[in-house]
């Protein structure tokens, strides 16, 4: 089940794909809250009121995972390097891309999220290559978002669809300005994995709010799927390389 959070202050949305529990949460839906910011963790309390046993418990958390937290019965993101207080039970995954939405705060309005229609060309063409796909808001405009879970971890991205084309943009790997003292060194990585994979559509990019990302601007729709494979593999040896350094 896809469950929608609105920040009503940011008019903007992500979306959780729950894969446990599921009709427990659905049976509160919708319901409203308030976020707290901790680490690198979006929490908010719920009415949810989940049973579980000592083996349903997580001490150490997988990022871009969703988890309940039983004393505050709180859905808890954790989007980047941090861990839970004390010990929560896994729900689902995050589909939004993790860099878009790190210190998102405010109130929220939660739902089953509903997909827009309006996206079917684009849609149709992540879910033949495995994605799982949603259309949240970004300033108040649907998007659509998607993410699939590999043996190395999740890749995600966002797609905005535009009258005269389409931008693509990747998960921020690392933040440009925590590349640290050896942004030569880093420099020289993505222009071997870019040597490698050799992309006509895919390039090495800085997204927004500064991360390094894959992106890819495209004319028409149907160029998406040679996009993403370029993409995947840009996303995923660099990734591969970072775990080494």
């Amino acid at each position: 089940m896809l469950v929608e959070v609105l920040f009503e202050d940011l008019n903007n949305s992500l979306v959780i794909d729950v894969e446990t529990h599921v009709e427990t949460v659905k049976q509160v839906l919708p319901f409203k809250s308030k976020v707290v910011v901790w680490k690198h963790e979006i929490y908010f309390s719920t009415p949810i009121n989940i049973s579980f046993s000592e083996k349903d418990l997580v001490y150490s958390i997988k990022k871009g995972l969703v988890y309940y937290w039983p004393p505050e019965k709180a859905m808890c993101i954790f989007y980047g390097f941090s861990h839970p207080y004390t010990p929560v039970v896994y729900l689902g995954s995050v589909v939004d891309p993790l860099h878009t939405i790190e210190n998102w705060s405010g109130s929220v309005h939660v739902y089953e999220h509903s997909i827009d229609k309006r996206f079917d060309n684009v849609i149709e063409k992540l879910v033949k290559m495995g994605y799982k796909v949603a259309t949240p808001l970004r300033n108040g405009e649907r998007v659509v978002v998607a993410y699939k879970k590999t043996r190395k971890g999740r890749l995600s991205l966002i797609v905005y669809p535009e009258s005269y084309g389409v931008h693509i943009e990747s998960e921020g790997m690392i933040k440009y300005s925590e590349i640290g003292v050896a942004p030569i060194a880093y420099r020289r990585l993505l222009r071997l994995v870019t040597k490698v994979v050799k992309p006509k559509y895919a390039r090495f990019d800085i997204s927004e709010n500064n991360y390094i990302v894959v992106t890819a601007g495209l004319e028409t729709v149907d160029k998406i799927e040679k996009a993403l494979n370029e993409i995947e593999k840009m996303q995923t040896m660099l990734q591969e390389q970072l775990l080494v350094l």
